[in-house]
């Protein structure tokens, strides 16, 4: 944060204390990502296609 501080001009102090509820961070990168366009990688997936199942941390053998 401190560098997000320094671009903002502000006392690093100041926001010392941002990200301690547990979605704020997650919240604030929904609304940047919404103003900037960018699209959610659910929204990227189209109609047919399938969750993918969760990683296990084994790779298939080719």
């Amino acid at each position: 944060m401190t560098r997000v501080a320094e671009q903002l001009g502000l006392d690093p102090q100041v926001l010392q204390g941002y990200g301690r509820r547990a979605h704020t961070r997650t919240d604030h990168l929904a609304l940047a990502a919404k103003y900037l366009g960018w699209k959610t990688r659910s929204a990227c997936r189209g109609p047919r296609s399938r969750p993918r199942p969760a990683a296990t941390g084994r790779r298939r053998r080719p």
